[in-house]
């Protein structure tokens, strides 16, 4: 095994011990990002120079959609009583969600330019697939 997949091992290891420690009390937010970044580089087989490049550019992305997801999470909160208010939440709403797939569309463009549409598609569907391993652990363990 190389040096910097032995680092990321171990790397890994670490976060995944931090996090179960922190999970029995409050949730981690920078040490799930950690991980989440972490299991994506090792599934997706990044280079260290396209680890090196891409990850900012996620982080970047994730930033991005959160603000917008915030926004989204306010305006469901939002109640209409009439009809020109109603329309106009939706039409928010469709908005910021629009802005969203177009922050994504954005990034992967970018990232197209790091790596490979093969090593990003992994990146995406693992980042997919971190996403639902902790949903369910979350469930299995009642939180």
């Amino acid at each position: 095994m190389n040096p910097f997949r032995k680092r990321l091992l171990l790397t890994l290891l670490l976060l995944c011990g931090l996090t179960a420690a922190s999970a029995q009390h409050h949730f981690d937010a920078q040490a799930f990002e950690a991980e989440k970044q972490t299991y994506i580089v090792q599934q997706a087989h990044l280079t260290p120079e396209e680890t090196r490049r891409f990850v900012p550019l996620y982080k970047e992305m994730v930033a991005k959609k959160r603000k917008l997801h915030g926004q989204l999470r306010q305006l469901r909160k939002q109640s209409a009583d009439n009809e020109r208010a109603a329309r106009a939440l939706i039409e928010r709403r469709d908005n910021l969600e629009i802005s969203m797939r177009q922050v994504e569309r954005d990034y992967h463009l970018r990232m197209l330019k790091v790596m490979s549409a093969v090593k990003l598609k992994a990146a995406l569907d693992a980042e997919r697939k971190f996403h639902r391993m902790k949903f369910r652990k979350a469930a299995r363990n009642g939180h």
